[in-house]
């Protein structure tokens, strides 16, 4: 299966069945792709004031803008109507994917397809995305299939010159009420209109767990040393850390007290030292009036 080049691309476009009806702009052929420009914004706000813009209603410098994790819904400008013998893949440019807004929905078009081609996108950078209508956004690559399909595209028939079943008005209005207005107006508004919040909380909360107990740990340890400090301070912090700004009355009874007792142990001192000395002069003289000679041998 080969991709067509811009010669083959071009050839379709002005070819008996136009490949892009008559919104083929020559200037966004690429050398193996042809730009695609925005032309119906489908405004989601998950109220009343839900609206579409269109490029044929609006003025093409009109700009809509995509909040962060907004998803928005959009249909092309051009109506493709694909051959039975290829098949096409849209992408966003790389200029707008690699900045954060990407494709949700795949970008497969069947052989046999007709229409403007729907996309769902979100923006998932942090600053607000804005899209004018008319802008290119989007890339068509076509692949040549090896032989024509048996089973082409059943979906709606769009505006074909043989099988008018819609017009590109009925058709925008068709997809906003069945397509669009299902649309949640941001990727975090599931977890309220949606039946996936259990998971979707679910997925959140595994993911902050390991943060959440580093700091719960943190925070523990830091109140339990604050607890500690506290309680030491309550037991010995009037002796250690006196506090001068209550000026806390010192006790004199105390303070005089330490003197008598220093006296005290030191006289005691004296008074057993006195005795010791006392007991030895006492030994002495009772060794000098012994009246038993020591050479006597009677």
């Amino acid at each position: 299966m080969s991709i067509l080049s811009d010669k083959s691309i071009l050839k379709l476009a002005e070819g008996e069945n136009p490949l892009f009806g008559d919104q083929f702009n020559k200037e966004k052929l690429r050398g193996s792709s042809y730009d695609l420009r925005v032309g119906t914004v489908f405004n989601k706000n998950g109220n009343s004031k839900d609206k579409l813009y269109s490029y044929q209603n609006e003025k093409h410098d009109v700009v809509y803008e995509v909040a962060p994790s907004q998803i928005v819904m959009m249909l092309t400008q051009e109506e493709v109507y694909i051959p039975k013998n290829l098949c096409g893949t849209v992408y966003a440019r790389n200029q707008e994917s690699s900045k954060g807004f990407l494709i949700l929905n795949p970008g497969h078009i069947d052989p046999g397809f007709s229409g403007p081609i729907s996309i769902c996108a979100i923006n998932l950078s942090n600053v607000v995305k804005y899209i004018t209508l008319g802008e290119s956004m989007f890339t068509l690559l076509l692949h040549e299939l090896d032989n024509e399909t048996s089973q082409p595209y059943r979906g709606v028939i769009f505006n074909r010159p043989d099988n008018k079943e819609y017009n590109r008005k009925e058709y925008e209005i068709k997809k906003f009420k069945e397509n669009a207005s299902l649309l949640s107006p941001g990727i975090f508004d599931l977890m309220t209109l949606t039946d996936y919040e259990p998971y979707l909380k679910k997925i959140i909360w595994e993911v902050m767990k390991p943060i959440r107990d580093k700091y719960l740990k943190m925070i523990i340890t830091f109140i339990s040393v604050i607890a500690a400090i506290s309680v030491i301070y309550n037991i010995w912090g009037s002796d250690i850390f006196p506090n001068k700004e209550t000026n806390a009355p010192v006790d004199v009874k105390k303070i005089e007290s330490v003197p008598s007792i220093l006296d005290n142990e030191v006289k005691e001192k004296i008074d057993s030292k006195n005795d010791e000395n006392n007991e030895l002069k006492e030994n002495n003289v009772d060794k000098k009036i012994d009246p038993t000679p020591a050479n006597n041998k009677n």
